[in-house]
């Protein structure tokens, strides 16, 4: 994350936390089966307040598993959400 200055700016701290998250779980979903490639595209950082649809995902048609890319796309922001505002707790 080269260029990526902390300090002059709080809200990189929550998009930093954001993409790590989510390559985190894309890889766990990756390693899982759900498809061996998934796009996502992600266009919120403020999870908590679970106001609008802030994940877009696409598998490209290969999902391996029932659950359609809006569905998969749900359960990622909601993984995000409760992880950074469980974090956000702490």
């Amino acid at each position: 994350m080269e260029g990526l200055s902390l300090e002059k700016d709080p809200s990189k701290v929550d998009r930093f936390r954001s993409l790590c998250l989510t390559r985190q779980l894309l890889k766990n979903m990756v390693a899982a089966g759900v498809a061996d490639e998934i796009l996502v595209q992600v266009k919120s950082t403020h999870w908590c307040s679970r106001s609008d649809g802030g994940i877009y995902v696409n598998t490209y048609g290969h999902s391996k598993s029932r659950s359609s890319d809006g569905e998969i796309a749900k359960k990622v922001e909601n993984s995000i959400c409760d992880l950074l505002c469980e974090s956000s707790n702490d």
